[in-house]
């Protein structure tokens, strides 16, 4: 039987691109009548595990039979067909580990929306080990994507003009677009003012591309600055450190009510395409401070205050922090109000809006 209209995306359950893909399908369909296939366990567990060594093979291959067969490796075990879904719309997310076989079927309407360059340079995204980039299986997913029956969703700028990097010099056949993640009209409050609390999000925080290492190493300056430094996220194979205080995961709600009690929301990551957080955290009433040189900056780019509130990943990062810092303390309640003001403002104008009591 074909489907008219399906979605495929590795998970809707847990983290940024499964909230960003799920929100963006939300926006264009009844989530009742489209088919959504996961990898994801709960949801799953025959496509976890074909997923799962769908990553074994495909590791195997690109480490012992790489140039002679490592083009192979992503359609071993294919977890969906995407052939015998003749004249859909097929909304496609984060599809590693072979869940796609990468035919693109011309009767067919492809929207692909990117949360970063993961699913194209595969684990050469944190730039671990050279040897892990691969141009034949690059190439095939280019092939894949690069058709006029293919839209590609970007929620920033910065993640667009790096695909366009890595197409190099191929000609752009298929159709591209900048979408912003969804900000929800709730979190727009009356948030209270204060430079005393600070906090820090991550879903994982030993991931070397959110940047919480940076922050360790600029700990005794914070400490000087916040009477309370919240981290939130995963702390495994992270040390305790005195001064910082470990919240683990925390459910939607509650990171909202938290952040409603008003702080200053550092963002490190160096390699962020559009995090939900850092929305969340602006529409709530915190003042970020942001690393720059990724798509997070995009979102305080419009903010009008004495120093830039984007950190120079060049420079001398403590300094800079330690700068901001100074001129937040020296504003009067009426300056920060103005500041939380004009950074929601820039939020609202930037991001679409969703009533969440819709869904």
């Amino acid at each position: 039987m074909v489907e008219n209209r399906i979605a495929i995306t590795y998970t809707i359950k847990h983290g940024g691109a499964a909230k960003g893909f799920i929100e963006f399908l939300k926006e264009r369909e009844n989530l009742d009548s489209i088919q959504i296939i996961t990898s994801d366990w709960k949801c799953s567990r025959i496509n976890f595990i074909k997923s799962r060594i769908n990553a074994f093979l495909t590791r195997i291959l690109q480490f012992f039979l790489y140039k002679k067969y490592v083009k192979c490796s992503i359609n071993y075990l294919p977890i969906i067909d995407l052939a015998k879904f003749d004249h859909a719309k097929i909304y496609i997310g984060w599809v590693g580990n072979g869940m796609i076989n990468l035919k693109n079927n011309p009767l067919s309407e492809y929207i692909v929306r990117f949360s970063d360059e993961w699913w194209l340079t595969d684990i050469q995204h944190y730039k671990v080990n050279k040897r892990l980039y691969f141009p034949s299986i690059l190439k095939a997913k280019i092939n894949f994507l690069n058709k006029k029956n293919v839209t590609i969703i970007f929620p920033s700028e910065w993640l667009k003009q790096n695909f366009m990097r890595i197409l190099d010099d191929k000609r752009l056949i298929c159709h591209t677009t900048v979408v912003r993640n969804v900000a929800s009209q709730d979190f727009f409050v009356e948030a209270k003012v204060n430079v005393q609390r600070m906090y820090f999000v991550a879903s994982k925080l030993s991931d070397p591309n959110k940047g919480f290492h940076i922050l360790n190493d600029n700990v005794s300056v914070l400490k000087s600055y916040f009477d309370e430094i919240f981290i939130v996220g995963s702390r495994q194979n992270i040390k305790e450190v005195e001064g910082l205080n470990f919240l683990g995961h925390l459910k939607a709600d509650e990171l909202t009510r938290r952040f409603q009690d008003g702080g200053v929301y550092l963002h490190l990551a160096e390699r962020d395409n559009s995090p939900n957080s850092l929305i969340e955290a602006c529409s709530s009433g915190l003042i970020p401070i942001v690393m720059g040189g990724s798509g997070a900056q995009e979102y305080v780019e419009g903010i009008d205050f004495k120093v830039p509130l984007i950190l120079d990943a060049n420079g001398d990062l403590g300094d800079q922090i330690e700068l901001i810092l100074n001129e937040l303390n020296a504003c009067t309640d009426k300056d920060l109000e103005d500041l939380v003001l004009n950074i929601q403002k820039n939020i609202r104008g930037i991001c679409r809006i969703n009533d969440s009591s819709n869904y």
